[in-house]
């Protein structure tokens, strides 16, 4: 694949979340990132917003953006086949601090480790898994206006884990369409990079033939892309 072609990093991930006002108030007040603008999603009848947040200048790959589904009626299924969780960066020094404004904040957290990248865990207000994975060399500019200090705030986009019942067809998907290389591999979980590598560029795949069929469509309490 053609360096000029191929996938280099996550411009934004995309998640399908409860109402516009607890979304907002989730991602600005309590994660300290920018608003960056208000837009709607154009399908279907009912009116939805899609919200984005970010750094100062809303650059790439620093995106959250967020479909409020609450009115809709939506509500999603969790399983295989579609993105578990989703990682931001932050500095690896941060990570006490993050603890602590999370549980300050009322929003249950905990440590973690995953590949060696020691992370804090939680959730949204709608039940979407989230992760804060403490990077060392992140030069991303965080938002500076969020009420949290800079040597502290979030970077930007780390990675995705995407739940599936098997690997075969997720990894050679990874392989051939997204030019994907596997950089890590423990037991259940299989871990991908595009472009350089690096933070952004993280897919990991954890196998759990457990679980059913995921939604895969718009709902409530999932993530969408």
């Amino acid at each position: 694949m053609s360096p000029a072609t191929a996938i280099q990093r996550h411009h934004h991930l995309t998640l399908c979340t409860g109402t516009a006002q607890e979304d907002y108030d989730f991602h600005t007040k309590i994660l300290g990132l920018k608003s960056v603008k208000k837009t709607a999603l154009y399908d279907g009848v009912v009116p939805i917003y899609h919200l984005y947040y970010g750094n100062d200048l809303g650059e790439e790959s620093t995106l959250i953006t967020c479909f409020p589904m609450r009115q809709s009626g939506r509500v999603g299924r969790k399983g295989t086949g579609q993105i578990s969780a989703i990682s931001l960066s932050v500095p690896q020094s941060s990570l006490g601090f993050w603890s602590k404004r999370l549980t300050d904040h009322g929003v249950a957290n905990k440590e973690d480790q995953r590949f060696g990248e020691k992370l804090v865990k939680f959730q949204n207000p709608g039940g979407i898994d989230y992760e804060l994975v403490g990077i060392a060399d992140d030069d991303r500019k965080p938002y500076t206006g969020g009420g949290v200090p800079s040597e502290y705030g979030i970077r930007g986009t780390h990675g995705i884990t995407v739940s599936v019942a098997s690997f075969e067809t997720s990894l050679e998907f990874m392989e051939l369409a997204w030019n994907g290389k596997q950089t890590a591999k423990d037991g259940n979980s299989v871990r991908f990079e595009v472009g350089s590598g690096g933070t952004g560029t993280v897919v990991d795949f954890h196998r759990d033939p457990s679980l059913g069929q995921g939604t895969w469509t718009f709902g409530e309490g999932t993530v969408h892309h």
